[in-house]
């Protein structure tokens, strides 16, 4: 009787710290990440509407399109006078995530705080992406990417808004249909790639010569590279001047 009481006692304290530990958990949850409490969206009223679309522009001139998807106010927020609230702007504005925007009460003893006010934003951007599923370094065409509105408040990066002029490109990852484009995820095309063949020209005792050979890695204008001749099978160091062209260094003619 005794040992089976004083097991149940036992089952019953884990269990009620089991059941603390899991509330101390969800409480710091709710307190340090804003985002989550989000539970009714309510529309802003029209005095904080205004200063917080405002910034926004102001942070996005590029916008074509900003929408308030949804916000929190504290909860003394209607205890205070709209005509003396004034709204103070985030100093640093996050890529991602929410928004805090403190509001204060500009009354006639001094300044008071509010609380925060906290903002989802959909802003919208014109820019590219996939228009079907890319491998990593696919060579980029225009056909290949589609201009789309994309809302850069969901994006850690920075898009790529219009086809690069004067230079050929590739992915240096894979991209999904429909996924943005980042400039961080593209890179130039070198001038010659690895496996290409290579035209080669240089000089031979005053004579001029010319080959064919087979880059061995890939380089851009100005580099030096090792390539194969094709004829000979030796390796020889080129300059890149130019695409799948070369020059043999002096004192190199393969």
């Amino acid at each position: 009787m005794t040992l089976s009481a004083r097991t149940t006692t036992s089952s019953e304290v884990r269990g009620n710290s089991y059941a603390a530990v899991a509330l101390v958990l969800a409480l710091a949850v709710v307190l340090t990440i804003p985002a989550l409490c989000f539970a009714e969206p309510v529309a802003l009223p029209p005095r904080l509407d205004t200063a917080v679309n405002a910034y926004l522009r102001a942070e996005y001139p590029d916008a074509v399109a900003i929408e308030i998807t949804s916000a929190r106010l504290p909860g003394s927020f209607e205890e205070y006078p709209a005509s003396r609230m004034r709204v103070e702007l985030p100093r640093v504005l996050r890529k991602t995530g929410p928004i805090a925007f403190r509001l204060i009460d500009a009354g006639p003893d001094g300044d008071r705080s509010i609380g925060t006010l906290w903002v989802e934003a959909a802003v919208l951007e014109k820019a590219l992406v996939a228009k079907t599923a890319l491998k990593r370094e696919t060579k980029l065409k225009e056909a290949l990417l589609v201009t789309a509105r994309v809302n850069v408040r969901k994006v850690n990066g920075a898009l790529m808004h219009t086809w690069p002029a004067g230079r050929d490109i590739r992915l240096k990852r894979a991209l999904r249909e429909g996924q943005p484009v980042l400039s961080s995820w593209v890179e130039a095309v070198p001038d010659v790639q690895r496996g290409e063949t290579i035209h080669v020209f240089g000089q031979d005792h005053g004579l001029e010569v010319a080959l064919a050979g087979t880059a061995m890695e890939e380089g851009f204008i100005g580099d030096i590279i090792t390539v194969r001749n094709e004829t000979s099978g030796k390796r020889i160091e080129v300059e890149v001047t130019g695409r799948r062209r070369g020059e043999i260094l002096q004192g190199d003619n393969g």
